[in-house]
């Protein structure tokens, strides 16, 4: 609606009364205070944007240096726990002294006397699982049974003995009667 004109007497050139209403009034000076205000805003915004950025960067840098001091001490505990099963026997119990010609008949039966036989997955003249050799102590004197002299397989398994019974070498001490 265009603006009306008034005629002296407060009436407009159509001959009805204007009433004043208060309204917008554009101000340049307005203006530039709301630009300033969308600009300060704007601002924030992006800070508050980059603070946020940078603070999951720094969390994402933490769980990744967690994860790796983790990952080390799993590591090192596992090769702790290695180093023990080598050099320690798995039982306390004492080895169970028997005669050699015993340890000799059985590995006649299990390896066909051959203390330094490697075919399938036992080892040695009495067939060791390598885990075995490894738990029993054997790791001391070597890493497979097979490498190991028969003096030292026989000390192993009478600590394979003592710990687990005949049971380990069933068929073969069930055949020469040691159980």
């Amino acid at each position: 609606m265009p603006p009306t004109l008034l005629e002296p007497g407060g009436s407009s050139a159509a001959g009805s009364p204007v009433t004043s209403r208060p309204g917008p009034v554009d101000h340049p000076r307005d203006d530039a205070l709301v630009a300033t205000e969308i600009r300060r805003r704007s601002a924030l915004t992006s800070r508050r944007a980059e603070q946020a950025a940078a603070l999951r960067r720094k969390r994402a840098r933490a769980a990744r240096a967690l994860a790796a001091a983790r990952a080390a001490t799993a590591v090192a505990a596992a090769q702790a726990a290695q180093a023990a099963a080598v050099q320690a026997p798995r039982s306390a119990t004492a080895p169970v002294v028997v005669p050699r010609d015993v340890w000799d008949r059985l590995a006649q039966c299990e390896s066909g006397g051959n203390w330094a036989d490697t075919e399938g997955m036992f080892e040695g003249g009495v067939q060791f699982l390598n885990s075995t050799w490894l738990a029993e102590g054997g790791g001391k004197y070597a890493q497979h049974a097979y490498q190991a002299t028969r003096e030292q397989q026989i000390e192993i398994a009478e600590r394979t003995l003592a710990s687990g019974g005949w049971g380990q070498w069933p068929a073969c001490s069930a055949k020469l009667g040691l159980r």
